[in-house]
């Protein structure tokens, strides 16, 4: 059954990936016929009038391949032997928290909406998917800490902890979308980690799920690559950060899901565990740690956290002589290594010879990506 099931996953990454590059071409078409066009700004580093709707081309695949491994579980549940009643307030809330954010991106590309106004709906949003039992639960958290327990403060720091982490996620998938293919490459090598963790602990529906978004991430990066021939745009990046967030965490974080009848929420327990939090850090460090010192930079420079600029790490990279493609691939090795790292911590404590691999990896691109020649050179000019 692990065999076949392998085979299946490799059929919802195929199906995902081949769906997003037939999708492009038509999406194209629909941007130019709508003028849903990149604008043109001082800091972004490509400068020609992408189409912002490539986010379509990710979203329709995703939703395609999980509707396609529902229906074929339900026609032939002995196939796939996959329970998805019992996670069905969880899928719920992925779709409704996913369109949330992805018609939010898609106003800010079609009408560029205030960045604080972009963030209140963000925490509306968040809150109300608090209100359905989407969770990250601190329960016990004090104990384990020596401090006298007080259920209502830790429900409170859940609540404000929930909100931080996906706010944050989303986000910083969205700052780290300067360049192209950034974001979809980084998305696709986080989603395969996610999908090996999954694999290894037979987390069947999470793989799915993985699998999906690494097939349409991959097949974006297609037209994404530098240079690009779409972008995005932020319906796709408030997309695919809250993916990351929400499959990082039915991934790594232990969840309880009580089965649905008549989409009742009131019974509806979407609790995820404080306890492995780290390693989803560690899995998404390289955007949460540009996010934190860009926000970090701003604050001290007396400007707001919401100024954009060109102090992102690609910006700096950039700036100081690599090429676009040198960059992205750089960020993509560091972000190999971070998730292998995970995934050692994981699934292979005391032994790392995955994460030494990664680093020989990382070690060798490094000297190959910043040749001092290319990279002076590149930087006189």
């Amino acid at each position: 059954m692990q065999g076949f099931f392998v085979f299946y996953l490799i059929l919802v990454f195929s199906i995902s990936f081949l769906t997003c590059i037939y999708l492009i071409p038509y999406v194209c078409q629909l941007g130019l016929q709508f003028n849903v066009l990149d604008k043109k700004e001082e800091r972004k580093l490509n400068f020609n009038n992408q189409v912002r709707l490539g986010g379509l081309s990710i979203i329709i695949p995703f939703y395609l391949s999980i509707f396609l491994s529902y229906l074929t579980n339900s026609f032939n549940y002995e196939l796939l032997n996959l329970d998805f009643g019992q996670v069905t307030p969880l899928i719920i809330v992925i779709i409704a928290g996913s369109l949330s954010f992805y018609t939010l991106g898609l106003c800010d590309d079609l009408f560029t909406l205030s960045p604080y106004l972009r963030l209140a709906i963000q925490i509306v949003v968040i809150l109300i998917l608090i209100s359905f039992g989407l969770i990250i639960d601190l329960n016990g958290f004090f104990e384990k800490i020596n401090i006298a327990n007080n259920s209502n403060l830790e429900f409170s720091l859940s609540i404000l902890l929930t909100v931080i982490f996906i706010a944050g996620i989303i986000n910083s998938f969205n700052w780290i979308d300067g360049l192209d293919g950034l974001a979809s490459g980084v998305t696709c090598i986080v989603s395969l980690g996610y999908l090996t963790i999954c694999l290894l602990e037979g987390n069947s529906i999470v793989a799915i799920f993985a699998a999906s978004i690494a097939g349409a991430s991959l097949g974006f990066l297609k037209y994404n690559f530098h240079p690009s021939k779409i972008i995005m745009g932020d319906g796709g990046s408030y997309f695919i950060g809250f993916m990351n967030a929400i499959i990082g965490l039915m991934t790594i974080c232990p969840f309880q899901s009580t089965n649905l009848i008549n989409l009742s929420f009131d019974k509806a327990y979407l609790n995820f565990s404080f306890d492995k939090l780290y390693i989803l850090f560690i899995v998404l460090f390289l955007p949460i740690f540009d996010m934190f010192i860009v926000i970090l930079r701003r604050i001290f420079t007396g400007k707001s956290p919401f100024y954009p600029d060109r102090t992102h790490l690609h910006h700096l990279f950039f700036d100081k002589g690599l090429s676009q493609k040198r960059t992205v691939i750089f960020i993509y090795s560091v972000t190999q290594f971070c998730v292998c790292i995970a995934i050692n911590l994981n699934n292979f404590k005391g032994n790392y010879s995955l994460t030494l691999f990664s680093l020989i990896f990382l070690v060798i691109m490094s000297f190959l990506i910043f040749p001092k020649s290319n990279f002076s050179l590149h930087q006189k000019k």
